[in-house]
Order: C-alpha cells, then sequence, then structure tokens
C-alpha cells in the first residue's frame, strides 16, 4: 500500500511525531488473530458395547467439537469406528490422531471433529465394528478455532505408565486437544505440565482422559500423561489454529536519520514496516 500524505509544514518545529501519527492512522496492518476459547465437555463410558452415545451442549460461540476414544479390545475390526455423528451430522476423523497399543489386546486412542456444529443439547453416536470391550469416550467444544486440525500426532507404549506426543504448533494462540488411553483396569491419569484436563473415565477394562492446552510458543510442544498402574499406553494430539479476529497490528516508524527537524521548502523522508508491506512517503 502507497500513500503520499500532504503535510503543512511549520518553520523550525520538528515534525517526527506529527508525520508519524498521520501515516499509522491511515495504515491498514495485518490481521491479529482471536483468542480460542473453553467452551464445554461431556463424557461417557460403557463394556461390552456396540454404539455408544452421549449428550453435549455447544454454545453459540462455539465453532469446533473434538471427540476422543479410548478403546480397548481384542480385535482391531471390532474397534474401527464404522460412524461418528453429532446431531445426525457426520463428524471426521483427525488425519494422523490415531495411536493403537499392542498385539493380543489392543488399546486405542483416537480424534474426530465437526465444524460448526449445532448448537444446543444434542446427541453424540459412535458405531464401532462390533461389541468393543472397553469405551472411555468423551467430548469438547471450542470458539475461536480456524477450521480443521492443523496437524496431529500419536504415540504409544508397549508397557509403562508414561506417555507422550510432540506436534508441531505453526501459529501463536493455538491450542492442543487429546485423547489418551491405557490398557490399566479402571485407569485414571495425571496430565502434564499446561494441560487442563476437561474429562476422564475409569472402566473396569481400561482407562481414557482428554485435556486442552494453550502453549504460550510455538514449534515443537508436548503433551504428556502419568497413568495411575502400568500398562500398555496409546495417545492422540490435534493443534487447532486461532481464527483471524480482523484486528490491526501497529506497524514500525523510522527515520533516516532518527532525529530530523524541516523546514519550510524540505523534505524528510519516514518508512513504515509492517508484517505484510512496507510503506515509504516522503
Amino acid at each position: 500500500m502507497n500513500t503520499t500524505p500532504h503535510l503543512t509544514l511549520c518553520p523550525g518545529r520538528r515534525l517526527l511525531a506529527l508525520a508519524a501519527a498521520f501515516l499509522v492512522a491511515g495504515f491498514a496492518g495485518q490481521s491479529a488473530n482471536a483468542a480460542i476459547a473453553y467452551d464445554a465437555t461431556a463424557s461417557t463410558s460403557a463394556t461390552n458395547a456396540a454404539s455408544v452415545t452421549w449428550s453435549h451442549t455447544v454454545g453459540s460461540s462455539a465453532n469446533i467439537l473434538i471427540v476422543g476414544l479410548a478403546t480397548e479390545d481384542t480385535s482391531s475390526s471390532v474397534l474401527n469406528v464404522s460412524a461418528i455423528t453429532y446431531n445426525g451430522v457426520a463428524m471426521t476423523a483427525v488425519s494422523g490422531a490415531l495411536g493403537t497399543a499392542g498385539s493380543s489386546t489392543l488399546d486405542r486412542a483416537q480424534l474426530f471433529y465437526l465444524l460448526n456444529p449445532p448448537t444446543g443439547a444434542h446427541t453424540v453416536a459412535v458405531t464401532f465394528g462390533g461389541a468393543v470391550n472397553d469405551v472411555a469416550a468423551g467430548s469438547v467444544s471450542l470458539s475461536g478455532v480456524t477450521g480443521a486440525p492443523a496437524t496431529a500426532a500419536a504415540n504409544t507404549a508397549t508397557s509403562g505408565t508414561a506417555i507422550s506426543a510432540s506436534a508441531t504448533v505453526a501459529t501463536a494462540g493455538s491450542w492442543l486437544v487429546d485423547v489418551v488411553c491405557s490398557g490399566a483396569s479402571n485407569a485414571t491419569f495425571t496430565a502434564g505440565s499446561g494441560q487442563t484436563v476437561r474429562w476422564s473415565k475409569a472402566v473396569s477394562g481400561n482407562g481414557g482422559a482428554g485435556s486442552t492446552q494453550a502453549p504460550s510458543a510455538t514449534g515443537s510442544i508436548a503433551t504428556s500423561y502419568t497413568a495411575s498402574s502400568s500398562s500398555q499406553l496409546a495417545l492422540a494430539v490435534a493443534v487447532l489454529a486461532p481464527a483471524s479476529s480482523g484486528g490491526a497490528t501497529a506497524p514500525t516508524i523510522t527515520t533516516q536519520p532518527s532525529s530530523q527537524t524541516v523546514t519550510v521548502g524540505s523534505s524528510v523522508t519516514f518508512t513504515v514496516v509492517a508484517p505484510c508491506a512496507t510503506v515509504t512517503s516522503r
């Protein structure tokens, strides 16, 4: 964007502050990001279930619903989700957010999402490939999310109480949402630093939980849990980027030289530097 402001110069006056204010007032900055915010949580558990349902109430400002499934069975085909809906609308599996631990007995963590879910109290319905031995499930709705998960990660452990997974956060203000599964009977969890546990279910044959995390930095961010007793573990994580708020980021103004006195008939150059453009006016 180019601009040439017209200034009336007064002899002997320093015009740096006046010219800087004039340029900033007429400059459109780069859009800022809105803050992601927590909306609501719901959860359920079941044993020997071919399907599970529970009610989740989505608030008026929420624009994404995330469902986490922590399941255990001896058959991978039984663990496969054949259908998952919210208010009858199909949800989408988060690519890369699926982890399955074990060989004979399988423990799985998997995430699904729905953009712009209908507001109010509606049913989350999950149908499996058969009767699943143990199911722990939860849902979290959020506002201020830009769209589908930006990245995801998953990890498994054959035994122990600790598990972690690192996901790449590219945009400041992003949130991480996860689901963890342990094969230990009636397992409970302690979440890692910075995580807020949103739901947790201990089942006779396993246990599951889900948390959110709002990291203060970008880069590789870890999600971690410690289970109450040792067993195989699975963890799935999704990264959600914030939506643009449409606000403005203030530009930086410099002069050459840094201090100038302007008299009638002369000129001064000001340079405005912003993330999306550089504007020079003289």
